[in-house]
C-alpha cells in the first residue's frame, strides 16, 4: 500500500455521489418496501409491548409502611400475620390478636370473666376458613 492510497481513498468518497455523512434515516429510505414495513411494525409491537410493561409495574408497585407498638399494636414480636377476605390484617402476639383496619388497631385479650373471649393471650396462629370464620391457634 502506497504512502498516498489513504488520501486517495478519502478523495474518491468526498467527491463520489455516495454520502459519508447520510441520517439514520436516508439510509432507511434505501431499504426494500418489505423491509421497511416488517421495521415499522416491529418498532410499533415493542413499544406497545413495553407500554404495558411499564403501566404493569406502576400499577402493582406496592407501598410498605411499619405499624409498631406506638400505633397500638400490643406487641413488636409478631408470630403470625393474616389478611382476612374483608382486608383486614390480623397480627397475633404474645399479648393477644390485633386487627388492623388500616387506620388503627383493635386487640383482644382473654378475659377470666368472658366465656366468648380467646382462650389465652399467646397466639400461635391464625386462618381464615370458607365461610369467612377466624380459627385462631393459642397456647
Amino acid at each position: 500500500m502506497s504512502p498516498g492510497s489513504e488520501i486517495n481513498r478519502y478523495k474518491f468518497f468526498r467527491n463520489s455521489n455516495y454520502r459519508l455523512n447520510r441520517t439514520k434515516f436516508e439510509y432507511f429510505s434505501l431499504l426494500p418496501r418489505s423491509i421497511k414495513s416488517s421495521v415499522r411494525t416491529s418498532f410499533f409491537v415493542t413499544l406497545f409491548l413495553l407500554s404495558g410493561l411499564l403501566n404493569f409495574v406502576i400499577a402493582n408497585n406496592p407501598e410498605f409502611a411499619r405499624l409498631q407498638v406506638e400505633q397500638g399494636l400490643s406487641q413488636s414480636s409478631i408470630n403470625c400475620i393474616l389478611q382476612d377476605s374483608q382486608g383486614f390484617m390480623w397480627f397475633g402476639s404474645e399479648y393477644g390478636i390485633n386487627k388492623y383496619d388500616g387506620y388503627g388497631f383493635r386487640v383482644f385479650n382473654h378475659a377470666t370473666q368472658d366465656t366468648n373471649s380467646i382462650s389465652d393471650n399467646f397466639i400461635r396462629t391464625v386462618v381464615e376458613d370458607d365461610k369467612g370464620n377466624l380459627w385462631i391457634g393459642t397456647t
